[in-house]
């Protein structure tokens, strides 16, 4: 899927972790590419993230993250990170860029009631 989206040169626009089935996705999309933009609540960056991603690039570039107004939006080369304050600002900043449609892959329970906005 990653791949493809890469070749057709769509963006790939999701939830920004890189973990599970998505994380292999947007991995791919990057591999072969194409440009990705992760989209993740302040509050999950605070914590720790889902894996790689924002966290770990601002504590390399040196900011801190002790403070809720210091997580910082992340641009490097073909991707982006933008944290938002709460779930439905995610979920309307994804609708909002998302340009070709909406891909809902199996996951936990969280992924059941994604693809409905």
């Amino acid at each position: 899927l990653g791949k493809a989206l890469a070749a057709s040169g769509r963006p790939l626009v999701y939830g920004g972790g890189d973990r599970g089935l998505m994380g292999i996705v947007s991995n791919a999309v990057i591999q072969n590419g194409g440009f990705v933009t992760g989209v993740l609540p302040r509050a999950m960056v605070l914590a720790g993230g889902e894996g790689r991603g924002p966290v770990e690039r601002a504590e390399a570039a040196g900011l801190s993250l002790s403070h809720k107004r210091q997580v910082p939006a992340i641009n490097e080369g073909n991707q982006k990170s933008i944290v938002v304050e709460s779930m439905h600002e995610r979920k309307t900043i994804m609708a909002t860029l998302a340009s070709g449609g909406f891909i809902g892959l199996p996951g936990g329970i969280v992924g059941l009631r994604r693809p409905g906005f």
